[in-house]
């Protein structure tokens, strides 16, 4: 469900600026699109393949957007953090406030 709502709104950005410069099709995915797979990821438990098949997704629109081919790798093109590292960072702020909140401080 998450795959195919983060698909159908780069479908959406993308069909309308075709003809857009690589970097504003960039910016607009980073914007509008990938806070679709990372809505309230640290909520949801997700197995160990799951994040990495999310990462699938966002470095197949990398690939798109610059018009690489699928063996081609991303990482050289963007300096970014993949879903991976973005998912356990998430899942420990999470972790974190939680202990916060249980501790008898004030």
């Amino acid at each position: 469900m998450i795959v195919r709502k983060f698909y159908a709104s780069i479908n959406a950005i993308l069909s309308h600026v075709k003809y857009a410069s690589e970097m504003s099709k960039l910016f607009l995915v980073e914007t509008f699109c990938l806070p679709v797979l990372r809505y309230s990821c640290e909520c949801i438990n997700l197995s160990k393949k799951q994040p990495s098949q999310l990462n699938v997704c966002c470095n197949n629109i990398y690939r798109k957007i610059f018009n690489m081919n699928l063996w081609e790798s991303v990482k050289e093109l963007c300096e970014r953090v993949d879903f991976v590292h973005l998912y356990a960072e998430r899942k420990l702020k999470l972790i974190f406030v939680q202990k916060l909140l249980q501790s008898g401080n004030e």
